[in-house]
């Protein structure tokens, strides 16, 4: 390391400068490294949880769906057991069914009727 002097001054010579910038131009590179692959490590860890999340929620939609299919299915055929039953009994009992459906419109009528 070569240091010319000034009468009140000491100046670093051109090589001295040198070596620091390059010193100084490898560390950030080498940070600049580090701190790139620490983002693309962050990044690749989000991207993992995102698609785990979305495999999830797509798993989760698709069960949903097939429980509501099933529960429309059960409703319809609930209603068939229903109306089969209800036809049955106005063939069967067509006096009785008139006689039950007019006692509960005249129920309602009384339960809805202000007072």
């Amino acid at each position: 390391m070569s240091i010319l002097t000034n009468s009140t001054q000491i100046i670093p010579s051109n090589s001295t400068i040198g070596h620091a910038m390059e010193s100084a131009s490898s560390a950030v590179h080498r940070a600049t490294d580090s701190v790139s692959d620490a983002a693309h490590s962050a990044y690749e860890s989000a991207a993992s949880g995102a698609r785990h999340a979305a495999e999830s929620v797509n798993n989760a939609a698709r069960h949903v769906a097939a429980s509501v299919e099933s529960g429309g299915q059960q409703i319809k055929q609930a209603g068939k057991r229903l109306d089969g039953g209800l036809r049955t009994q106005l063939n069967e009992r067509p006096f009785t069914s008139v006689a039950v459906a007019i006692g509960a419109g005249f129920l309602i009528s009384w339960l809805l009727r202000p007072r």
